[in-house]
């Protein structure tokens, strides 16, 4: 916290060599007090650090890292060095990927968040519904329908639970039939019948309940026969 980085590393660096290794908390108090520093870079490298003696960085470390990104606006830095980490073959964690996406939307960067989530995904890094959903309704409150679409369609290629309902509503309002049904059979292409049937049936309501029943009437006549 005085910013005597050089005394705080030989106090680590002499626990180290008696076999007492930092634990996640004082590496974290390191990285808080670079980022405070300004000094981004080497807050960084702490994380090889952490790496080399087995001591995965948690929830609390990256969040001190994406905050002080964020103040000092380098947010990009500490993204591509998250990417960099991911390729190495460590940090793959569902919190961290929450974190970022959070942190990516709170600053209205909704398509940077949304391609970063797709390359990790493609990644084979394992992801909270809770943030595919949040992250699906921030691109469709920003209009971007056809992203959130191909988002879901990664989803589900990927073997996620379908994340569908805040989709409903928005066919509904601006959508066409085709391409709900379009969304539909994509949906239901891997599902057992009953569930299509369900999934069918939140369409088909979400069309009556804006007052489009013919529209509602026509996607229910090209629906399949068992729905």
């Amino acid at each position: 916290m005085a910013g005597r980085f050089d005394d705080a590393y030989g106090v680590m660096k002499a626990m180290e060599m008696a076999d007492f290794v930092a634990d996640n908390g004082t590496f974290s108090q390191l990285v808080f007090g670079l980022c405070k520093d300004g000094t981004l870079d080497e807050a960084c490298r702490v994380l090889d650090w952490m790496k080399e003696l087995g001591c995965t960085p948690n929830l609390k470390t990256w969040n001190i890292l994406i905050d002080g990104h964020c103040k000092a606006r380098g947010i990009d830095q500490v993204l591509s060095y998250f990417e960099f980490l991911v390729e190495s073959g460590g940090y793959a964690d569902r919190d961290v990927l929450d974190a970022f996406v959070k942190t990516l939307c709170s600053q209205n960067r909704i398509e940077d968040a949304h391609n970063f989530l797709r390359k990790m995904i493609n990644k084979g890094l394992k992801v909270w519904a809770g943030t595919l959903e949040e992250l699906l309704q921030k691109l469709m409150n920003a209009k971007g329908l056809q992203d959130a679409l191909k988002l879901l369609d990664l989803m589900v290629k990927r073997g996620f639970p379908a994340i569908v309902d805040p989709l409903y509503n928005i066919f509904a309002q601006c959508g066409t039939v085709d391409g709900a049904l379009d969304f539909l059979n994509k949906l239901t292409r891997n599902v057992p019948k009953y569930e299509a049937v369900k999934l069918y049936s939140k369409m088909l309501n979400g069309f009556c309940d804006v007052g489009k029943k013919a529209q509602a009437q026509i996607l229910f006549s090209r629906s399949f026969p068992y729905v």
